[in-house]
């Protein structure tokens, strides 16, 4: 199916201008519209009042939900829907793949001025003049989660008709762009759903990617380190300033040393200096410190500002610019200090891994392992096999495990703690070693201790430890550590963040595919799992 033959849906609250946009679009798009409340009210021969208030609104929504699958199949539409129609994930789902669906919403204030003489809304048919705002307020608090898991929302209140049908065209026009196959791009749903785009050539696209967002204001911040400033900031920026954006580079040391409190205030100093309000956006361009460290700056100052993920190593690709979870160390751990920050985008250029030195790829390769290891046993098999012909696909793989767990468990409840496969003692094993030795390195040696304390747990046979660790050593990452005492790792893991009442949340390996979270486990077992990879 050619993609330009997708559908336009627009929903949103009452009073946002569903009825009014819609067939505007389908006008200049010479495609025909489709309101939803009309088939339905031609269906029952009645209003839509008239059926909530003789057939009851489940009678209602069983017929709209039918009508809604019907018009997923078909292509080439413009289809308008009441305001209670993509509520719930299912109907929404109906539309994922064959759909760019746009969420219009305004203001209190505008929806109340626009509602203020209407008797045709069902749910406000039976409402006294004066009770209204109140059924109104009442109503928008309870769908706004449910709209906000709609990727394109636009905001109506200050806008004319044809500078909202605008924006829906560009946007549409947009998806035809960052929405393909050949892009490789994900969405990561929530409250505030947001895509990672993973396509070559994605910075030279940087304004048209933007204007696909729906980000409007004029200033950026790019926050990178000097090297990858000359690499790919310079460029970034000569694109975005001939778009009309104003933009500075804001500094930022390299490396884990500098993931400190100390780096954020550097931040605060330069985006004052810059001028930055709430509605400017910051770009993070660089690696796994580069983007936790501005994505806590980005959280915190003026109570939070958007900012877009711009991973340029295949660790930060994979793993830290997904889940939102952003930080800095302190002196007695690693990520002590941070916070939950969706990003509204991360952009994925593969090309800038051209750059990148080999250690540095395989320490990436650590993370890809990881999720081959705890939910993909095909990526584990490529991995093994060294079959890196399509590293996009592979990259999407490995960001569909985490995705997966981040979607389920959002704020690392319970199942979220897969993705610390590996990390108790990686992280340990990095405070021991004042952060000299790469992540992915140390994630490797956690790989290993962590197949080997379920081994010795009996969750799985001598064969798994053995199979992993011929992986990581194809990889040419370490399997052993020689420098560092066993008890030294193991008085370093007491401090970290996850640990419970119980003890240590450890996670194990029970199989490829497989893992388990175990807690209470004995202090003897833990140190004969970490003295295993500390053998001379």
């Amino acid at each position: 199916m050619s993609k330009h033959k997708k559908n336009i849906v627009i929903t949103g609250f009452m009073g946002t201008g569903k009825s009014t946009v819609a067939p505007l679009v389908a006008k200049i798009l010479n495609r025909k519209h489709i309101d939803t409340d009309s088939l339905l009210e031609t269906q029952f021969g009645k209003s839509i009042a008239k059926v909530f208030e003789e057939e009851g609104e489940c009678t209602f929504r069983a017929a709209e939900r039918k009508l809604l699958e019907e018009l997923s199949k078909e292509n080439s539409l413009v289809i308008s829907t009441g305001g209670g129609s993509l509520l719930h994930e299912d109907t929404l789902g109906f539309f994922r793949e064959n759909a760019s669906v746009f969420c219009l919403n305004a203001s209190s204030e505008r929806i109340f001025e626009r509602l203020a003489t209407t008797n045709d809304r069902p749910l406000l048919a039976s409402a006294k003049s004066e009770d209204k705002e109140a059924l109104v307020s009442k109503l928008l608090v309870s769908r706004r989660q449910a709209y906000r898991r709609i990727f394109h929302q636009i905001d109506t209140s200050k806008k004319s008709p044809e500078d909202v049908c605008t924006q829906i065209i560009e946007r549409f026009e947009g998806d035809q762009i960052f929405r393909t196959p050949s892009s490789q791009m994900v969405e990561i749903p929530g409250e505030r759903p947001y895509p990672i785009s993973i396509q070559s050539g994605l910075l030279t696209r940087f304004s048209a990617f933007l204007g696909w967002l729906g980000f409007a204001n004029q200033k950026i911040a790019i926050v990178a380190n000097h090297n990858l400033w000359h690499l790919y900031g310079m460029l970034l920026a000569k694109h975005l300033e001939a778009s009309g954006y104003e933009v500075v580079h804001c500094t930022l040391h390299d490396g884990e040393s500098f993931k400190t409190l100390e780096s954020v205030q550097h931040l605060y100093e330069q985006f004052l200096g810059f001028g930055l309000n709430r509605s400017s956006l910051v770009v993070s361009l660089g690696g796994g410190v580069t983007g936790d460290v501005a994505g806590f700056a980005a959280s915190t100052f003026m109570r939070g500002v958007d900012f877009v993920q711009v991973p340029t190593t295949l660790l930060a690709m994979v793993d830290a610019s997904v889940g939102g979870k952003t930080g800095v160390d302190l002196p007695q751990g690693k990520n002590l200090v941070g916070t939950f920050k969706q990003p509204i985008a991360v952009a994925i250029d593969p090309d800038t891994l051209k750059s990148l030195a080999i250690g540095e790829f395989r320490s990436g390769m650590a993370e890809v392992l990881k999720h081959a290891i705890i939910a993909d046993a095909q990526l584990f098999k490529q991995i093994e096999e060294v079959d890196y012909d399509d590293l996009p696909q592979m990259l999407k793989r490995a960001l569909r495990v985490k995705i997966d767990i981040v979607e389920a468990d959002p704020f690392e409840e319970n199942i979220r703690a897969y993705l610390n496969l590996g990390h108790t003692f990686a992280h340990a094993i990095e405070l021991c070693k004042n952060y000299t030795i790469r992540h992915g390195e140390a994630v490797a040696l956690g790989l290993v201790a962590a197949a080997k304390l379920g081994e010795l747990l009996q969750k799985n046979d001598g064969t798994l430890t053995t199979k992993i660790e011929s992986v990581i050593a194809s990889l040419r990452l370490p399997t052993r550590i020689k420098d560092i005492p066993a008890r030294d790792i193991f008085v370093a893991m007491q401090h970290d963040k996850k640990r419970g009442a119980e003890g240590l949340r450890l996670i194990v390996s029970l199989d490829i595919g497989r893992i388990e979270i175990c807690q209470g486990v004995a202090e003897s077992v833990i140190m004969n799992a970490i003295e295993h990879i500390c053998q001379k």
